[in-house]
């Protein structure tokens, strides 16, 4: 029997019930262990079964089969919202009959295989996504509140089913759907803080009435997402904690998903430009120079968390930003002062030498050149089960 047919068998176990969740993982660790031969995840076995088992044919069919039934539904929505009295109050109806629809059928899912819990995982998500939208269209009908703070109700919404969902059900999809809300929230609170507090421009980016300074704007957006980075490292840290091979895979997904969240967070901040009414030009907020600074300072932050963790999943987010770091530089000084083919032949030489120093760091986070993120999972005498 394959590998790969091995842990599927254990995750079919472990979805009937006949072995507890901590087994199943000690049973997944010590067939990952005994193919590769050193007592290390094997790198082959840990990227095919991230997800859980392959996926089927006739799983594939079924998404895809599902994901056009749901746009036929919200098609025929739209067609009918057109033709009633109430638009927002129907389209809130399509939207929450998705949501129970799809919540009852994760919720039959669960009780099946191992591929049959993933797509109850995928399920959930829909139904996380269609509450939010019916909160939405239900505050347009309902109040007068302003678009932007009705998009962080409904994000609000959402995450809350979706931590429900979580809860329900502890599975990658949904953690991934968890964090992924925590982010839409915060970037739906986002946009209402500068609707609200950052008066809009006119046609040519001036601001039409005072407002507060835009350094202010630059440092309380950069805040608010390390302030989300920081919260899903948080929740990753809990999961590593946990010490099962679906909680390392659940902690790693939320050390890159923060790290991404950082960086690109940050580098949308303190690139902001604005119109220059004196001499027509737009002006960067902060200083090029300043801003890759501040940067690469949230790169090497992650390179740091990377090697006290031994955590690879750090490295990626922190390349991301150190390429974007030097891009920016290049861009912005050496492009304007030489010309453009030197400035072209710059940027490859960044590339190159950056990937090469990013992989040869994450060699050394994890120890090997085909080393997983996480410790090496060993398998002793006293923790392996009987057969």
């Amino acid at each position: 029997m394959g590998d790969s047919l091995v842990i599927e068998r254990i995750a079919t176990w472990e979805a009937a019930g006949l072995i507890e969740p901590n087994v199943a993982a000690r049973l997944r660790a010590a067939e990952m262990a005994r193919a590769d031969g050193a007592g290390r995840h094997s790198p082959k076995a840990s990227a095919a079964n991230f997800f859980g088992p392959a996926v089927t044919i006739a799983e594939l069919f079924g998404y895809l089969g599902t994901g056009f039934v749901l746009a036929a539904w919200y098609v025929l929505v739209g067609r009918i919202a057109d033709d009633v009295g109430s638009r927002d109050l129907f389209w809130a109806f399509g939207h929450g009959l998705a949501a129970i629809t799809f919540t009852l059928l994760g919720a039959v899912l669960l009780r099946g295989s191992a591929r049959a819990r993933r797509a109850a995982g995928a399920a959930f998500i829909v139904a996380a996504g269609a509450t939010g939208g019916s909160l939405n269209s239900a505050g347009q009908a309902l109040t007068n509140l302003e678009p932007q703070l009705l998009s962080v109700v409904a994000a609000a919404g959402g995450l809350v089913a979706m931590a429900a969902f979580r809860r329900i059900h502890p599975a990658l999809l949904t953690h991934l759907g968890l964090i992924g809300g925590i982010t839409q929230l915060a970037y739906a609170t986002q946009g209402w803080a500068e609707q609200r507090f950052f008066p809009p421009g006119d046609e040519f980016g001036v601001p039409t009435v005072g407002g507060p300074d835009p350094i202010v704007k630059v440092v309380l957006v950069a805040g608010l997402w390390l302030l989300v980075a920081l919260i899903v490292g948080l929740i990753g840290r809990r999961e590593a904690a946990a010490g099962t091979i679906q909680a390392d895979r659940r902690a790693a997904v939320s050390r890159v998903w923060a790290g991404f969240v950082a960086v690109l967070g940050v580098t949308a901040a303190v690139i902001t430009s604005y119109y220059d009414p004196v001499t027509f030009e737009s002006r960067r907020v902060v200083e090029p120079v300043i801003a890759d600074l501040a940067i690469l300072l949230v790169a090497g932050i992650l390179l740091e968390r990377a090697f006290r963790r031994e955590a690879s999943a750090f490295v990626y987010p922190a390349g991301l930003g150190v390429i974007i770091a030097l891009t920016d530089l290049n861009v912005s000084y050496l492009a304007k002062a030489t010309s453009t083919e030197i400035g072209l032949l710059v940027e490859g030489v960044l590339l190159l030498v950056v990937g090469f120093a990013i992989e040869r760091l994450r060699r050394r986070v994890v120890g090997g050149p085909d080393a997983q993120d996480g410790p090496p999972v060993r398998i002793s005498p006293e923790t392996e089960p009987a057969a």
